[in-house]
């Protein structure tokens, strides 16, 4: 709390939280305190809510002057972690003021902690912003004039939600809503309720097959997915409609991949921007098949052969139409291989190429997401799947703009909605549309779960009876331990890494199965029955398939064929009189001597330059 003398108090909640200030006060009979909520300062410290566009976020309270008054604010919440108090009369205690957090009655199910504690502040912001955001309906903000439920939103943080917290019955609730919204063409209007809508929107008005998709795996419950059907075949059908005979999406003014990347006002970097009719068809591919999934399981065999069809023909519509005979996607953004490789899009002899562009482009940009809402949720997926957690881990831990801990470094407490919500040097992205509160970029919190920890649910075995672990071990967290409530009981996994091996604990529900699948070469599996179960494993702390300790400076700087390329990987060198020294030291030496030259991300382009001479 800091007092400015005859003019105001400044309270720093420590936290951006929503919900409202509970204060006591005594004064005279008819002053009027005046209390302002803000989400953040300026870079020089001073007031800051042009974010809030036509929102106050205000509260005035006039005194009775009847002794010491108690007030807490009613029907109404504001999003804020600062607040401006005005006209306070009398001396103020911290004690007289009160945060008091509002959510949704939803009953925490997950947690997670690592070696790392930028990484936890991360995942700490994850669970404050699904908290501040869940409330009667899940929103997309808590603090401007908008406050609504985006379906966008809902369907990109979903799967994250439901093992954040247990969200069953709070979604059902939700689409019952968008049952009750949906046009008669089929359309689903952009928010639900529908305060703003349009028509169609890939990945928003998808929602209603994608979400009920997520809680059937996280809970194994089929009525959501009796219940939403005939909503789910309306809006594929809606979205054939709108392809047309070919299954091509054209001139399709939606959201795409929202708020991509931007480069700075001085950077040259390219836009992470992603061809809109592109997304679209993937979309309507995607969910043709997880609709033609789900009528299966229904049992509605005719249906499940329809919605089998519409997947093919648009995959094959979209493999003509946007992919090369080189694996090469147009456009060649990082989403656009992110949602093909996810959806299952590209053909299986050119995965591996994909794959490399895929890398290729994450490496050009220095190791930084260039991806919006719909790319974002899914790149340490694919990553990971197509055997490249490596790469994953590097954008998990990437620190400088734009990155997932890029915000932690500001000081963020919560979630924001844009890479660049405070850029680099302090100023905002934007005063028009710039909430320190939103979740969809926190949708890594699922590859958290699933893939550090890696407790994932198995589509055949849904709801957790059977588990399958999939831990991916990582050197620079050191170690990952957490749990996930089920309606079988709690699942648990830890893993840490001790020298030359790793540890790898594993807890499962009383009734119930699982498989432990070994971060090693082979992927061996281990069946397991309840209960608790270690194994120590063999861990090499080296950056991909090259053993650093038998590389000698020398033979990479002096006597390789491509030194000219290796050189210039790392310029500092260049102007170092101590490469005389270096020449005999290996680079995993060099690696712990100088940490901020031998990085990850400049071993693995190394890496690449090196692998290319034996092929």
């Amino acid at each position: 709390m800091y007092t400015i003398p005859g003019d105001y108090i400044l309270l720093d909640m420590g936290q951006n939280m929503v919900g409202r200030l509970q204060f006591k006060v005594e004064g005279p009979r008819g002053t009027t305190v005046v209390l302002e909520h803000s989400e953040v300062l300026d870079k020089d410290g001073n007031w800051y809510n042009k974010n809030l566009r036509t929102a106050k976020q205000r509260i005035e309270y006039t005194l009775a002057g009847n002794g010491v008054e108690t007030y807490t604010p009613q029907y109404t919440y504001m999003g804020f972690r600062y607040v401006r108090i005005r006209n306070y009369p009398g001396v103020s205690k911290l004690s007289d003021f009160k945060g008091l957090v509002m959510h949704a009655d939803i009953k925490r199910t997950g947690h997670f902690v690592c070696g790392d504690s930028l990484v936890n502040r991360l995942y700490e912001n994850i669970i404050w912003s699904q908290r501040g955001n869940y409330q009667h309906i899940p929103t997309d903000c808590p603090q401007r004039d908008e406050r609504l439920g985006w379906t966008g939103d809902v369907q990109i943080f979903g799967r994250t939600a439901a093992y954040n917290y247990d969200v069953l019955q709070y979604f059902k609730n939700w689409l019952k809503l968008v049952r009750e919204y949906q046009e008669p063409s089929g359309n689903i209007p952009w928010t639900i309720p529908p305060v703003i809508s349009g028509d169609g929107a890939a990945g928003w008005g998808d929602v209603t097959v994608l979400l009920p998709w997520d809680l059937y795996l996280m809970y194994g419950d089929t009525t959501v997915l009796k219940e939403q059907y005939k909503s789910m075949c309306a809006w594929v059908d809606h979205r054939v409609n709108t392809a047309g005979e070919d299954y091509l999406i054209r001139d399709a003014e939606e959201f795409g991949d929202w708020l991509a990347y931007e480069p700075l006002p001085d950077g040259l970097e390219k836009p992470g921007y992603t061809d809109h009719d592109f997304i679209a068809t993937a979309y309507l591919a995607h969910s043709a098949d997880i609709l033609a999934r789900i009528s299966r399981i229904l049992g509605r065999q005719e249906e499940a052969k329809y919605y089998q069809q519409v997947f093919e023909q648009a995959r094959a519509a979209f493999q003509e139409e946007y992919i090369t005979g080189s694996g090469r996607l147009s456009p060649n953004t990082q989403t656009a291989y992110v949602l093909a490789l996810y959806f299952n899009l590209v053909p299986n002899e050119l995965e591996e190429k994909a794959v490399d562009y895929l890398v290729d482009n994450i490496e050009a940009r220095g190791m930084h997401l260039s991806t919006g809402y719909l790319g974002t949720r899914l790149i340490n997926e694919v990553l990971t799947k197509q055997g490249r957690s490596d790469i994953a881990y590097q954008l998990l831990l990437q620190k400088t703009y734009p990155s997932w801990l890029y915000p932690v470094t500001k000081g963020a407490t919560t979630i924001w909605e844009r890479w660049d919500g405070i850029r680099p040097d302090g100023t905002f992205g934007s005063d028009f549309m710039n909430s320190f509160n939103h979740t969809p970029f926190g949708a890594v919190g699922q590859w958290l779960y699933g893939s550090v920890l890696g407790i994932r649910p198995v589509e055949d075995q849904p709801g957790f009876r059977h588990i399958q672990f999939s831990p991916i071990p990582n050197a620079e967290l050191g170690f990952a331990s957490g749990s996930f409530d089920t309606q079988h009981g709690t699942i648990k996994s830890n893993w840490s890494i001790e020298g030359d091996s790793c540890l790898i604990e594993v807890f499962i529900p009383k009734g119930c199965t699982g498989e432990l699948v070994l971060p090693t070469t082979a992927l061996d599996t281990i069946s397991l029955n309840e209960g608790a179960f270690a194994i120590r494993i063999p861990y090499e702390t080296k950056i991909n398939d090259i053993d650093w300790s038998k590389v000698l400076f020398q033979t990479i700087w002096f006597e390789h064929n491509k030194k000219e390329s290796i050189q210039q990987l790392f310029p500092e060198l260049q102007r170092t009189g101590k490469l005389a020294i270096m020449s005999n030291l290996s680079i995993e030496r060099l690696r712990l001597l100088q940490p901020e030259i031998f990085t990850n991300e400049r071993l693995a382009s190394l890496q690449k330059i090196l692998n290319a001479e034996t092929h």
